[in-house]
């Protein structure tokens, strides 16, 4: 019996503390093996299991891309999102594991509950702006978030959008950003035919001029080696610059 093998079966141990050890213990050795364990200790009567559980199961399928053990782990803490909302270790080791958490964060938007739809916009953002070249697929979908019934859920989605505009350090991330912000935005405007949220808008509003801010500030400073006049301007015809002024103005 290897120390892996060892520390799963301390999972079931009677004692809290040596549960609790053995979790920390299995994070720190990253064995996919250990993933089912912990999958059980995260319903753990004492949260002194669950917690270091949580963390472990980031740690483990983080290190271990590709493995069958990610997703097993990702089902694992969306199941635990709900019981530990109020901690926010479960949404940091979904946001450690990245990109294969995206679809399961996804799905968590259309949860009933909406505390859990605002820890996914969070998380969804955080994800994003880590994995620009993936943040394309989550941007549109955030906005619909802005239509949300719940006022916590709407007041996130400018947060989340904007942590995956701070990310934006090049002009072509910019762009890109610029053109899925715009997409979203015309989205968002059909929906709002009929009694449009004045909050949402404003909201939008706001993130349009942090894009125009931005876009100067990589200019000024100059990016991967360009220079002001080298960064190319949307062109006043352009469909995103045209989108962008529409949200700008309300």
């Amino acid at each position: 019996m290897d120390e892996v093998e060892k520390r799963i079966m301390e999972l079931e141990d009677p004692s809290w503390s040596v549960r609790y050890d053995a979790a920390g213990k299995l994070g720190e050795l990253k064995d996919p093996r250990a993933v089912p364990g912990l999958a059980r200790a995260l319903k753990d009567e004492y949260f002194r299991v669950r917690y270091p559980a949580v963390w472990a199961l980031g740690n483990v399928a983080s290190a271990n891309p590709g493995d069958q053990c990610v997703m097993e782990a990702v089902s694992a803490l969306i199941g635990a999102l709900k019981d530990m909302i109020r901690h926010r270790i479960v949404s940091d080791a979904l946001v450690q594991i990245g990109v294969p958490a995206v679809p399961a964060l996804l799905e968590v938007l259309h949860d009933e509950e909406g505390d859990m739809r605002t820890i996914a916009t969070w998380a969804l953002g955080k994800i994003a702006a880590g994995n620009l070249d993936r943040a394309g697929d989550v941007v549109p979908v955030l906005f619909g978030g802005l239509n949300d019934k719940d006022f916590f859920v709407r007041k996130s989605v400018p947060d989340a959008l904007g942590t995956v505009l701070d990310a934006c350090s090049d002009a072509a991330s910019l762009g890109e950003f610029e053109r899925r912000f715009a997409e979203g935005a015309r989205a968002l405007r059909a929906s709002q035919k009929r009694g449009r949220d004045a909050g949402a808008m404003q909201d939008l509003a706001r993130l349009a001029n942090r894009i125009a801010i931005k876009r100067n500030e990589l200019s000024r400073a100059g990016t991967d080696g360009l220079l002001l006049d080298e960064i190319p301007k949307a062109p006043k015809k352009d469909k995103v610059y045209q989108e962008m002024r529409r949200v700008r103005n309300g």
